[in-house]
């Protein structure tokens, strides 16, 4: 194979591989956010505690909430809100939560750096 056709195909691959590079991140951009991700990723654009007001009912629907795995990310989320907004904790705590949601409580709670013995 001659240096113009190596450099023709491997500049053939190249493209090709950029052309669906962008029409997958195309793809993406256009599928729509669970109300879930939507809360999580977009809240600070409206911080609103009362927002967050059965944020455990939507989590237990997910398919990652059945494993621990899920719930880290809830929990520096849930500091960052705890912190801010501490009147609201208790509306914010499930009634009944499960074993691993204590635990992401309690972590939360401790990272922002509230006494759980007064909430859970």
């Amino acid at each position: 194979m001659s240096v113009r056709a190596c450099f023709l195909h491997r500049l053939s691959v190249a493209l090709c591989l950029i052309v669906l590079l962008w029409a997958n991140a195309a793809a993406g951009q256009n599928q729509p956010l669970a109300p879930h991700d939507d809360l999580f990723l977009n809240f600070y654009k409206d911080p609103r505690p009362e927002r967050l007001v059965g944020y455990f009912d939507d989590i237990r629907k997910l398919p990652g909430s059945k494993s621990w795995e899920g719930y880290p990310p809830s929990v520096g989320f849930l500091a960052v809100v705890f912190r801010a907004h501490r009147d609201w904790i208790d509306r914010i705590i499930p009634d009944q939560p499960n074993a691993r949601e204590v635990e992401a409580l309690a972590a939360a709670l401790q990272l922002a750096g509230i006494s759980q013995g007064r909430m859970i």
